[in-house]
């Protein structure tokens, strides 16, 4: 049987000041690498998952503090991209009780569910202030 391998892809690693701003431009990036190493097809998914992960950091994890930094890790193990962002906050309690529901009409609230949605797994430090997130990668 032949074994199909696939180019080593060199991760994407980058600090960012804690600005809404920062977070278009590591969405930008991240769909220049995807496209760069054939994974376009994820963009809309990868990209998603980028900004509510980035926004979540700048927003809670930062205070929106620009003089903060948020650090994002994209790199692919076997059939995954892994993707992981960490902020230098407090963290929050990821073990406390998940919301039922999404109300569609608030402001806040549909990250986490949209990164449980569209990432095949979601796993927090113990503090809280970094997340982990797995998309396979479909061919």
């Amino acid at each position: 049987m032949a074994t199909v391998t696939t180019p080593q892809r060199p991760d994407l690693d980058l600090t960012l000041p804690a600005t809404l701003e920062a977070v278009d431009q590591a969405c930008a990036q991240v769909k220049a690498w995807l496209t760069e190493y054939g994974l376009g097809r994820l963009c809309f998914d990868m990209s998603l998952l980028v900004r509510e992960a980035l926004a979540n950091a700048v927003v809670h994890g930062c205070g929106n503090d620009p003089n903060k930094e948020i650090r994002l890790a994209l790199a692919q193990e076997g059939d995954d991209l892994v993707m992981t962002v960490e902020d230098p906050g407090p963290g929050f309690d990821w073990r406390g009780p998940n919301r039922p529901f999404v109300d569609l009409f608030e402001e806040h609230g549909r990250g986490l569910p949209i990164l449980r949605y569209y990432a095949a797994e979601v796993t927090y430090n113990d503090k809280g202030n970094r997340v982990t997130l797995r998309k396979p990668v479909v061919h």
